[in-house]
């Protein structure tokens, strides 16, 4: 977001407005938490099912982000990562969580 860095960054912690701005609606021990990454999923069933998400909402005709790739070469990686070959678990998560973020984002602003 195009904000002045003073209004990023209070008492050496980020996202200082953003804060500000929930702190009516929040907690202070949520507010106030360090940041935790998601959680790695250790099932490969719950991989497998973002995969089948991630081609649902991308490869859809409804697709609002399509426009940003091309859904052969997504469609390939999905076929190919989706049985772990040369990529890990956590590089198909983080990938396939990207692109369900970046649609999600895109259908909920209508972009």
């Amino acid at each position: 977001m195009p904000l002045p860095s003073t209004l990023k960054v209070e008492n050496g912690h980020g996202k200082a407005f953003f804060k500000r701005m929930l702190r009516d609606f929040l907690p202070a021990a949520i507010l106030q938490r360090r940041k935790t990454h998601m959680p790695i999923p250790r099932d490969p069933k719950s991989v497998y099912r973002q995969i089948a998400l991630t081609r649902e909402l991308l490869l859809s005709s409804e697709s609002r982000s399509a426009r940003y790739f091309d859904r052969r070469r997504v469609d390939d990686f999905l076929e190919r990562r989706g049985a772990f070959g040369d990529v890990s678990v956590l590089a198909v998560w983080q990938i396939t969580m990207y692109l369900i973020t970046l649609e999600l984002l895109h259908r909920a602003y209508r972009l």
